[in-house]
C-alpha cells in the first residue's frame, strides 16, 4: 500500500513498497520528488540504490512547463553569515543588476519576485537553444536551479540519512525532505516477505509471490512470471523521469534489454528489486560463497548484498553488471 505526503513546496514524498524479512531486516522503496538543487546531497548518501529524472531525457518544452506548473523555490529564506547555516530569515529586497543589458538599468524586487524573474529568464534562455535546435541536455541544464526533481529511492539502510538530514543544521529543503520520509517511514507496516518472495517496487503492490507452476515455470497470482515482474520493476525505476511510466510487461521487456542485455550494460534500475537473504548471518567467507548475489559479510557477520544488508539485491545475480577490466576501445 503507498503511502504519500505532499508539502505546500510541491516536495513529495511516496512510500511505494515496504518489506521485511523472516530475519527482521527492512527495505524501502521511495519515489521523492523534491528541489533539484539539493539532489547532490540525497547522491552522497551511498547506501541508497537511485534513479532521478534526467535531463537528458526530457523535451526542453515539457521540462519549462513542467518548471512552470511546478517550479523549485526556496522553503527557507535565510540571512547570510559565516559557516553553512543560516541566520533566521530575511525580506530584504533584491537589486537587480542589468547594466550589461543597458547602461543604468537597475531595479528591486522582493525576494519571491526575483527568485520568480531568473527563473524566467532562464527559461527563456533555455527555449532559445532549443528553438535553434540544440539537444536538450544543454537547455535544460540551464534551468536545473528552478526544477524540481524526481528520483527513486530503495536501501535497507536509512539510520544514517535521517541522522544527518533530519537535523537543524542541513539545509531546509533536505531537511524536510528527511522529516517527511521518516514520517512514512514510521506510519508504514512492512509486508513479511519469504525466502521465495521478492521486493518488486513498482509492480504489483511491491510483492512478487509464487501461485502457481505450469510446466515447470512459476507464475504468481496475476499469472506473471518472476522474470516479468522483475523486468517492469527495473523498466519502471529508468523511467523515473516520466511522472507516469508505462508499467506494461511489453515496454518493460523492451527497456530491460535496452539496459541489460546491451553493451555497456546500465544496471541502475535493476538494483531495486531483492529477495531476502536465506540466512541471518555467516561465520567465514567459504559460507558466503554459498549465498548467491552475497558480496561481503560486516564485523557482526551480517550478509550484504551491495549496498544491502539482509536482501539479495537483483543487480548482483545478473551476470556482467559491472565492469572491472575496462578494456578502451581501439579507433
Amino acid at each position: 500500500m503507498t503511502i504519500t505526503k505532499i508539502d505546500k513546496s510541491g516536495m513529495e514524498v511516496e512510500l511505494i513498497a515496504d518489506s521485511i524479512s523472516e530475519h527482521g531486516h527492512r527495505i524501502s522503496t521511495f519515489v521523492l520528488t523534491y528541489h533539484r538543487f539539493i539532489h547532490g546531497e540525497l547522491m552522497t548518501t551511498r547506501l541508497f540504490s537511485r534513479n532521478a529524472m534526467s535531463s537528458r531525457a526530457v523535451p526542453v518544452h515539457k521540462m519549462i512547463d513542467y518548471v512552470n506548473e511546478h517550479p523549485a523555490t526556496p522553503v527557507y529564506w535565510g540571512k547570510n553569515q559565516a559557516g553553512m547555516q543560516a541566520d533566521g530569515e530575511t525580506n530584504a529586497p533584491v537589486k537587480i543588476d542589468l547594466s550589461w543589458l543597458m547602461d543604468g538599468l537597475t531595479y528591486e524586487l522582493s525576494r519571491e519576485e526575483a527568485w520568480e524573474e531568473a527563473k524566467n529568464f532562464s527559461t527563456s534562455v533555455a527555449r532559445g537553444f532549443a528553438d535553434a535546435g540544440y539537444h536538450k541536455q544543454i537547455p535544460n541544464r540551464i534551468i536545473e536551479s528552478h526544477q524540481m526533481i524526481r528520483t527513486v529511492v530503495t536501501a535497507t539502510e536509512f539510520d544514517n540519512w535521517y541522522w544527518l538530514r533530519n537535523h537543524p543544521d542541513a539545509q531546509p529543503e533536505i531537511n524536510l525532505l528527511a522529516k517527511m520520509m521518516l514520517e512514512v517511514h514510521n506510519e508504514s507496516e512492512p509486508t513479511t516477505l519469504h525466502e521465495s518472495e521478492w521486493h518488486t517496487p513498482f509492480y504489483a503492490k511491491g510483492v512478487w509471490s509464487a501461485h502457481y507452476a505450469d510446466d515447470g515455470i512459476e507464475y504468481d497470482r496475476h499469472g506473471v512470471t518472476l522474470s516479468d515482474a522483475l523486468k517492469v520493476s527495473a523498466s519502471c525505476a529508468a523511467q523515473a523521469s516520466f511522472r507516469k511510466a508505462d508499467e506494461s510487461i511489453e515496454k518493460a521487456r523492451n527497456i530491460y534489454a535496452k539496459l541489460i542485455e546491451s553493451v555497456p550494460c546500465h544496471a541502475s534500475p535493476v538494483e531495486h528489486a531483492a529477495k531476502p537473504m536465506p540466512v541471518a548471518s555467516c561465520k567465514n567467507i567459504k559460507e558466503l560463497n554459498l549465498i548467491d548475489g552475497a558480496t561481503h559479510i560486516d564485523k557482526s557477520g551480517y550478509v550484504w548484498s551491495a549496498n544491502f544488508k539482509g536482501w539479495v539485491q537483483y543487480r548482483q545475480l545478473i551476470d556482467g553488471h559491472t565492469c572491472w577490466g575496462y578494456q578502451p576501445l581501439l579507433n
